[in-house]
Protein backbone atom coordinates (compact mmCIF):
# COMPACT_ATOMS: atom_id res chain seq x y z
CA UNK A 1 0.00 0.00 0.00
CA UNK A 2 1.12 3.50 -0.75
CA UNK A 3 1.26 5.87 2.18
CA UNK A 4 -1.45 8.56 2.32
CA UNK A 5 0.52 11.78 2.17
CA UNK A 6 -0.36 15.43 2.59
CA UNK A 7 2.73 16.81 0.84
CA UNK A 8 3.19 19.83 -1.33
CA UNK A 9 6.32 20.91 -3.15
CA UNK A 10 6.21 24.14 -5.12
CA UNK A 11 8.31 24.22 -8.27
CA UNK A 12 8.61 26.76 -11.00
CA UNK A 13 10.82 26.39 -14.09
CA UNK A 14 12.46 29.63 -15.12
CA UNK A 15 14.32 30.54 -18.30
CA UNK A 16 17.90 31.70 -18.02
CA UNK A 17 18.10 34.14 -20.93
CA UNK A 18 17.72 37.82 -20.15
CA UNK A 19 14.18 39.17 -20.51
CA UNK A 20 13.04 42.73 -20.90
CA UNK A 21 10.47 43.95 -18.41
CA UNK A 22 7.06 42.37 -19.08
CA UNK A 23 8.41 40.31 -21.99
CA UNK A 24 7.88 36.56 -21.66
CA UNK A 25 10.71 34.37 -22.95
CA UNK A 26 9.11 31.41 -24.75
CA UNK A 27 12.28 29.95 -26.31
CA UNK A 28 12.15 26.22 -25.42
CA UNK A 29 15.86 25.76 -26.14
CA UNK A 30 16.89 27.92 -23.17
CA UNK A 31 18.21 25.95 -20.20
CA UNK A 32 15.51 25.96 -17.50
CA UNK A 33 15.60 26.60 -13.80
CA UNK A 34 13.16 25.64 -11.08
CA UNK A 35 11.97 27.36 -7.94
CA UNK A 36 10.48 25.07 -5.32
CA UNK A 37 9.49 24.97 -1.67
CA UNK A 38 11.71 22.67 0.38
CA UNK A 39 11.14 21.46 3.93
CA UNK A 40 13.84 22.28 6.51
CA UNK A 41 12.06 21.71 9.85
CA UNK A 42 8.64 22.19 11.46
CA UNK A 43 9.13 25.98 11.67
CA UNK A 44 11.00 26.63 8.41
CA UNK A 45 10.26 25.97 4.76
CA UNK A 46 12.68 27.37 2.22
CA UNK A 47 12.14 28.57 -1.34
CA UNK A 48 14.96 27.27 -3.53
CA UNK A 49 16.27 28.22 -6.98
CA UNK A 50 18.22 25.63 -8.99
CA UNK A 51 18.93 24.58 -12.55
CA UNK A 52 16.87 21.78 -14.08
CA UNK A 53 19.98 19.57 -14.15
CA UNK A 54 20.26 19.90 -10.35
CA UNK A 55 23.15 22.38 -10.25
CA UNK A 56 23.20 25.93 -8.93
CA UNK A 57 20.99 25.39 -5.89
CA UNK A 58 20.38 28.75 -4.18
CA UNK A 59 18.19 29.56 -1.17
CA UNK A 60 15.95 32.54 -2.01
CA UNK A 61 13.78 32.64 1.13
CA UNK A 62 14.62 30.86 4.37
CA UNK A 63 13.03 32.51 7.44
CA UNK A 64 9.68 31.18 8.73
CA UNK A 65 7.08 29.04 7.00
CA UNK A 66 7.02 30.09 3.35
CA UNK A 67 4.37 28.84 0.94
CA UNK A 68 4.88 29.28 -2.76
CA UNK A 69 1.36 29.84 -4.10
CA UNK A 70 1.41 31.13 -7.67
CA UNK A 71 2.79 30.71 -11.14
CA UNK A 72 5.61 32.97 -12.25
CA UNK A 73 4.84 35.79 -14.66
CA UNK A 74 7.61 37.98 -16.09
CA UNK A 75 10.04 36.29 -13.67
CA UNK A 76 7.95 37.31 -10.65
CA UNK A 77 6.02 35.18 -8.15
CA UNK A 78 4.19 35.63 -4.85
CA UNK A 79 4.44 33.60 -1.67
CA UNK A 80 2.85 33.67 1.78
CA UNK A 81 5.02 33.74 4.92
CA UNK A 82 3.96 32.96 8.49
CA UNK A 83 6.16 34.53 11.18
CA UNK A 84 5.30 35.41 14.78
CA UNK A 85 1.64 34.46 14.23
CA UNK A 86 1.34 36.98 11.38
CA UNK A 87 0.72 36.13 7.75
CA UNK A 88 2.16 38.22 4.91
CA UNK A 89 2.16 38.15 1.11
CA UNK A 90 5.50 38.85 -0.59
CA UNK A 91 6.48 39.40 -4.19
CA UNK A 92 9.81 37.94 -5.34
CA UNK A 93 11.30 39.49 -8.48
CA UNK A 94 13.90 37.25 -10.13
CA UNK A 95 14.89 40.04 -12.50
CA UNK A 96 16.73 41.81 -9.69
CA UNK A 97 16.47 39.24 -6.84
CA UNK A 98 14.36 41.59 -4.72
CA UNK A 99 11.58 40.91 -2.21
CA UNK A 100 8.66 43.27 -1.60
CA UNK A 101 6.00 42.94 1.11
CA UNK A 102 2.62 43.29 -0.61
CA UNK A 103 0.19 42.73 2.29
CA UNK A 104 0.33 41.81 5.98
CA UNK A 105 -2.42 40.86 8.40
CA UNK A 106 -1.76 40.88 12.15
CA UNK A 107 -5.30 39.88 13.19
CA UNK A 108 -6.86 36.44 13.46
CA UNK A 109 -7.70 36.41 9.75
CA UNK A 110 -5.89 33.93 7.52
CA UNK A 111 -4.45 34.41 4.03
CA UNK A 112 -4.74 31.70 1.40
CA UNK A 113 -5.14 31.11 -2.32
CA UNK A 114 -2.89 34.02 -3.31
CA UNK A 115 -2.17 34.39 -7.03
CA UNK A 116 -0.18 36.85 -9.12
CA UNK A 117 -2.15 38.19 -12.07
CA UNK A 118 -0.93 37.26 -15.59
CA UNK A 119 -0.07 40.94 -16.06
CA UNK A 120 2.15 40.73 -12.92
CA UNK A 121 0.73 43.94 -11.44
CA UNK A 122 -1.91 42.62 -9.00
CA UNK A 123 -2.34 39.91 -6.39
CA UNK A 124 -5.66 38.22 -5.71
CA UNK A 125 -6.17 36.20 -2.53
CA UNK A 126 -8.57 34.79 0.04
CA UNK A 127 -8.71 36.65 3.36
CA UNK A 128 -10.73 34.49 5.76
CA UNK A 129 -13.16 33.55 2.99
CA UNK A 130 -13.40 36.98 1.38
CA UNK A 131 -11.94 37.70 -2.05
CA UNK A 132 -9.38 40.55 -2.12
CA UNK A 133 -7.15 42.26 -4.67
CA UNK A 134 -4.15 44.53 -4.20
CA UNK A 135 -1.47 46.08 -6.40
CA UNK A 136 2.00 44.55 -6.08
CA UNK A 137 3.25 47.79 -4.48
CA UNK A 138 0.67 47.41 -1.68
CA UNK A 139 -1.75 50.07 -2.93
CA UNK A 140 -5.40 49.87 -3.97
CA UNK A 141 -6.48 47.12 -1.57
CA UNK A 142 -10.05 46.02 -2.29
CA UNK A 143 -12.34 43.46 -0.64
CA UNK A 144 -15.29 41.89 -2.41
CA UNK A 145 -17.46 41.32 0.67
CA UNK A 146 -20.49 40.03 -1.23
CA UNK A 147 -18.82 36.76 -2.14
CA UNK A 148 -17.83 33.82 0.08
CA UNK A 149 -15.22 32.02 -2.02
CA UNK A 150 -14.14 29.43 0.57
CA UNK A 151 -11.67 26.96 -0.94
CA UNK A 152 -11.71 27.88 -4.62
CA UNK A 153 -8.79 29.99 -5.84
CA UNK A 154 -9.96 33.14 -7.66
CA UNK A 155 -8.00 34.06 -10.78
CA UNK A 156 -7.52 37.26 -12.76
CA UNK A 157 -7.95 36.99 -16.52
CA UNK A 158 -5.14 37.48 -19.00
CA UNK A 159 -6.14 41.09 -19.79
CA UNK A 160 -6.28 41.96 -16.07
CA UNK A 161 -9.89 43.18 -16.31
CA UNK A 162 -11.95 40.31 -14.86
CA UNK A 163 -11.98 37.89 -11.93
CA UNK A 164 -13.07 34.28 -12.24
CA UNK A 165 -14.35 32.92 -8.94
CA UNK A 166 -16.89 30.54 -7.45
CA UNK A 167 -19.16 30.72 -4.42
CA UNK A 168 -20.64 27.92 -2.38
CA UNK A 169 -24.40 28.01 -1.97
CA UNK A 170 -26.01 25.48 0.37
CA UNK A 171 -29.48 24.14 -0.32
CA UNK A 172 -31.76 21.36 0.92
CA UNK A 173 -29.96 18.75 -1.17
CA UNK A 174 -26.25 19.43 -0.79
CA UNK A 175 -23.78 21.65 1.02
CA UNK A 176 -21.09 22.21 -1.60
CA UNK A 177 -22.92 23.39 -4.71
CA UNK A 178 -20.59 25.79 -6.50
CA UNK A 179 -21.55 28.64 -8.82
CA UNK A 180 -18.85 29.85 -11.22
CA UNK A 181 -18.84 33.58 -12.04
CA UNK A 182 -16.99 36.15 -14.14
CA UNK A 183 -16.74 39.56 -12.45
CA UNK A 184 -15.77 42.71 -14.37
CA UNK A 185 -13.55 44.74 -12.01
CA UNK A 186 -14.43 48.04 -13.71
CA UNK A 187 -18.22 47.75 -13.76
CA UNK A 188 -18.74 45.14 -11.00
CA UNK A 189 -21.09 43.31 -13.37
CA UNK A 190 -21.24 39.52 -12.90
CA UNK A 191 -21.93 36.70 -15.38
CA UNK A 192 -22.94 33.22 -14.20
CA UNK A 193 -20.84 30.69 -16.15
CA UNK A 194 -21.85 27.31 -14.69
CA UNK A 195 -22.95 25.48 -11.52
CA UNK A 196 -21.40 22.23 -10.39
CA UNK A 197 -20.02 20.18 -7.51
CA UNK A 198 -16.26 19.42 -7.69
CA UNK A 199 -14.66 16.06 -6.94
CA UNK A 200 -12.45 17.72 -4.31
CA UNK A 201 -13.73 20.82 -2.50
CA UNK A 202 -10.42 22.60 -3.08
CA UNK A 203 -9.98 21.77 -6.78
CA UNK A 204 -9.22 24.79 -8.94
CA UNK A 205 -10.46 26.30 -12.18
CA UNK A 206 -7.73 26.67 -14.82
CA UNK A 207 -7.67 29.44 -17.43
CA UNK A 208 -6.23 29.00 -20.91
CA UNK A 209 -4.36 32.25 -21.49
CA UNK A 210 -4.29 31.44 -25.22
CA UNK A 211 -8.00 30.97 -25.95
CA UNK A 212 -9.60 32.39 -22.76
CA UNK A 213 -11.41 29.17 -21.90
CA UNK A 214 -11.92 27.75 -18.41
CA UNK A 215 -11.35 24.12 -17.40
CA UNK A 216 -12.66 22.49 -14.22
CA UNK A 217 -13.75 19.10 -12.86
CA UNK A 218 -17.45 18.85 -12.10
CA UNK A 219 -20.32 16.63 -11.12
CA UNK A 220 -23.65 16.86 -12.93
CA UNK A 221 -25.94 16.87 -9.92
CA UNK A 222 -28.97 14.64 -9.86
CA UNK A 223 -30.87 15.39 -6.67
CA UNK A 224 -34.16 13.75 -5.73
CA UNK A 225 -35.87 13.85 -2.33
CA UNK A 226 -32.69 14.91 -0.60
CA UNK A 227 -30.55 12.19 -2.18
CA UNK A 228 -27.55 13.24 -4.24
CA UNK A 229 -26.08 11.10 -7.04
CA UNK A 230 -22.38 11.99 -7.30
CA UNK A 231 -21.53 9.54 -10.07
CA UNK A 232 -21.95 11.80 -13.13
CA UNK A 233 -18.40 13.14 -13.42
CA UNK A 234 -16.89 15.19 -16.26
CA UNK A 235 -14.46 17.93 -17.21
CA UNK A 236 -16.26 21.22 -17.69
CA UNK A 237 -15.20 23.74 -20.34
CA UNK A 238 -16.71 27.19 -20.84
CA UNK A 239 -15.87 30.53 -22.47
CA UNK A 240 -15.37 33.62 -20.31
CA UNK A 241 -18.72 35.00 -21.49
CA UNK A 242 -20.55 31.81 -20.48
CA UNK A 243 -20.86 30.55 -24.05
CA UNK A 244 -19.94 27.15 -25.48
CA UNK A 245 -20.27 25.35 -22.15
CA UNK A 246 -19.42 21.69 -22.68
CA UNK A 247 -18.81 18.63 -20.53
CA UNK A 248 -15.96 16.36 -21.61
CA UNK A 249 -15.89 12.69 -20.58
CA UNK A 250 -19.28 12.46 -18.89
CA UNK A 251 -18.98 9.23 -16.88
CA UNK A 252 -21.44 7.37 -14.69
CA UNK A 253 -19.04 4.86 -13.12
CA UNK A 254 -17.14 6.76 -10.40
CA UNK A 255 -15.84 3.57 -8.75
CA UNK A 256 -13.96 2.63 -11.93
CA UNK A 257 -11.77 5.73 -11.55
CA UNK A 258 -13.54 7.76 -14.21
CA UNK A 259 -12.94 11.18 -12.68
CA UNK A 260 -10.31 13.91 -12.74
CA UNK A 261 -8.78 15.58 -9.70
CA UNK A 262 -6.59 18.11 -11.51
CA UNK A 263 -6.28 19.36 -15.08
CA UNK A 264 -4.62 22.17 -17.02
CA UNK A 265 -4.34 23.58 -20.55
CA UNK A 266 -1.18 23.57 -22.60
CA UNK A 267 0.21 26.93 -23.74
CA UNK A 268 -1.32 26.68 -27.21
CA UNK A 269 -4.76 25.91 -25.77
CA UNK A 270 -5.27 22.82 -27.94
CA UNK A 271 -4.41 20.09 -25.42
CA UNK A 272 -5.21 19.22 -21.81
CA UNK A 273 -3.12 17.38 -19.22
CA UNK A 274 -5.02 15.81 -16.35
CA UNK A 275 -4.58 13.50 -13.37
CA UNK A 276 -7.11 10.68 -13.60
CA UNK A 277 -7.21 7.88 -11.03
CA UNK A 278 -3.54 8.43 -10.12
CA UNK A 279 -2.47 8.47 -13.78
CA UNK A 280 -1.23 11.37 -15.88
CA UNK A 281 -3.06 11.61 -19.19
CA UNK A 282 -3.04 13.95 -22.18
CA UNK A 283 -5.91 14.70 -24.57
CA UNK A 284 -7.04 17.14 -27.22
CA UNK A 285 -8.98 20.22 -26.10
CA UNK A 286 -12.24 18.55 -27.20
CA UNK A 287 -11.55 15.48 -25.07
CA UNK A 288 -10.51 13.22 -27.94
CA UNK A 289 -7.25 11.30 -28.45
CA UNK A 290 -6.65 10.47 -24.79
CA UNK A 291 -3.10 9.20 -24.12
CA UNK A 292 -1.83 7.75 -20.83
CA UNK A 293 1.62 9.21 -20.09
CA UNK A 294 2.22 7.58 -16.70
CA UNK A 295 0.35 4.74 -15.01
CA UNK A 296 0.34 2.55 -11.91
CA UNK A 297 2.44 0.00 -13.80
CA UNK A 298 5.38 2.44 -13.51
CA UNK A 299 5.50 1.66 -9.74
CA UNK A 300 4.70 5.29 -8.99
CA UNK A 301 1.47 7.21 -8.59
CA UNK A 302 0.68 10.82 -9.42
CA UNK A 303 1.01 12.83 -6.25
CA UNK A 304 -2.52 14.09 -5.59
CA UNK A 305 -3.32 13.54 -1.93
CA UNK A 306 -3.75 17.27 -1.43
CA UNK A 307 -4.41 19.64 -4.31
CA UNK A 308 -5.85 22.93 -3.00
CA UNK A 309 -3.62 25.80 -4.07
CA UNK A 310 -1.43 23.23 -5.77
CA UNK A 311 -0.12 23.38 -9.31
CA UNK A 312 0.72 19.68 -9.66
CA UNK A 313 1.03 19.62 -13.48
CA UNK A 314 2.23 22.17 -16.02
CA UNK A 315 3.47 22.31 -19.62
CA UNK A 316 6.84 23.44 -20.97
CA UNK A 317 6.97 26.45 -23.29
CA UNK A 318 7.07 24.25 -26.41
CA UNK A 319 4.27 21.99 -25.10
CA UNK A 320 6.50 18.92 -25.50
CA UNK A 321 7.08 18.23 -21.78
CA UNK A 322 4.96 18.15 -18.65
CA UNK A 323 6.29 18.95 -15.18
CA UNK A 324 4.62 16.89 -12.46
CA UNK A 325 5.04 15.27 -9.04
CA UNK A 326 5.03 11.53 -8.34
CA UNK A 327 5.55 9.32 -5.31
CA UNK A 328 6.37 5.75 -4.34
CA UNK A 329 6.70 4.14 -0.92
CA UNK A 330 10.04 5.80 -0.14
CA UNK A 331 10.32 9.14 -1.99
CA UNK A 332 8.44 11.84 -3.82
CA UNK A 333 9.83 13.05 -7.14
CA UNK A 334 9.65 16.20 -9.21
CA UNK A 335 9.89 14.96 -12.76
CA UNK A 336 9.51 15.93 -16.41
CA UNK A 337 7.51 13.69 -18.76
CA UNK A 338 8.16 13.94 -22.51
CA UNK A 339 4.74 13.90 -24.19
CA UNK A 340 6.08 12.28 -27.37
CA UNK A 341 8.40 9.57 -25.99
CA UNK A 342 6.84 9.26 -22.47
CA UNK A 343 10.40 9.31 -21.08
CA UNK A 344 10.57 10.47 -17.44
CA UNK A 345 13.42 12.62 -16.06
CA UNK A 346 13.63 13.18 -12.30
CA UNK A 347 14.90 16.64 -11.37
CA UNK A 348 14.37 16.56 -7.59
CA UNK A 349 13.56 13.95 -4.96
CA UNK A 350 13.32 13.68 -1.20
CA UNK A 351 12.90 10.78 1.22
CA UNK A 352 9.38 10.64 2.61
CA UNK A 353 10.58 10.10 6.18
CA UNK A 354 12.55 13.37 6.10
CA UNK A 355 9.45 15.57 5.93
CA UNK A 356 6.55 16.45 8.22
CA UNK A 357 3.87 15.92 5.60
CA UNK A 358 1.08 17.53 7.62
CA UNK A 359 2.47 20.98 6.74
CA UNK A 360 3.95 20.44 3.29
CA UNK A 361 2.23 20.64 -0.14
CA UNK A 362 2.94 19.99 -3.86
CA UNK A 363 3.04 22.73 -6.51
CA UNK A 364 4.81 22.74 -9.87
CA UNK A 365 4.83 25.25 -12.73
CA UNK A 366 6.97 26.22 -15.67
CA UNK A 367 7.79 29.86 -16.30
CA UNK A 368 7.62 30.92 -19.92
Amino acid sequence: MYKILLVTVSIIAITLSSCKKNEINDDPSVLGQVVYMDYKNDSTTQIILQNVDGTGRTVLVQSGLNYLTSKVYYRKFVYVTTRNNMESIYLYDLNNNSTTKVYEDNTTKYISLSQLSPTADKVIFNLSGKMCTINIDGTNFKTYNDYDIRELQPIITTDGQNIIFAVNIDDDCLSNQRYLYNLNMQTNSVILLDSFVPFLLDNQVRLSEKNNKLLYDKNTIRCSLGTVNYNKWSLGVVNLNGGNQDDLFTWDDFDAGNYFVESTWNNNGNKIAAINNEELIMMNADGNNKTILTSLSDNRIQFLMYIGEALPIDWSADDKNILTVETDETKYYICIINTETKVRTDIFSRNIDDVNFDDFMVRVAYVK
